[in-house]
């Protein structure tokens, strides 16, 4: 049978993560956000080599997930080397093992070193619908600029998303 109730109660368990996430992307749309809820996952550096993410809603491809209110989630950098710059970027990265788990967490995908800014090239992130049941995919947060050993600039790769409330106003 193709025709499946997802919103009531059925002889068995049989509502799983596709079923929310389809839901989801009917009524949200398919494509990677945050949410303008809480802190927006806004970033604070820390040191050249670690930054804070801080609370906030988002969703990759329809699947929701969250840094939980007042806390943080900590990020590691590679120090970088003495007279060539890179681009880093912190990813939320979607997970789905052999067992059918899956998880969220933050990642750092560094990028190739390079003499210069204007050489310099971000990472390539893997974005990928997981209702098609992928293993991984990838949402971009920040491209952080590494020159040298320091952090010259963190820039914001995300799009907010606004509630349906907002956009029936």
């Amino acid at each position: 049978m193709s025709i499946k109730i997802t919103d009531g109660r059925g002889s068995a368990a049989h509502i799983t993560s596709n079923d929310i996430v389809g839901k989801q992307q009917a009524s949200l749309g398919t494509e990677s956000c945050v949410y303008a809820v809480g802190n927006k996952f806004a970033y604070t550096l820390v040191d050249n080599n670690t930054i804070e993410i801080a609370d906030g809603e988002g969703s990759i491809y329809g699947c929701f997930w969250r840094i939980l209110p007042e806390t943080v989630e900590e990020v590691t950098l590679t120090t970088g080397t003495q007279g060539v710059c890179r681009y880093d970027l912190i990813v939320a990265r979607y997970t789905q093992d052999a067992t059918g788990v899956e998880s969220v967490s933050l990642a750092v995908l560094e990028g190739e070193e390079a003499a210069s800014e204007e050489e310099a090239v971000a990472p390539g992130i893997t974005e990928a619908d997981i209702r098609d049941t992928v293993q991984t995919s990838e949402y971009a947060l920040y491209k952080v600029f590494i020159n040298g050993i320091n952090v010259e600039s963190v820039t914001s790769m995300m799009t907010v998303c606004h509630s349906l409330q907002t956009a029936c106003k």
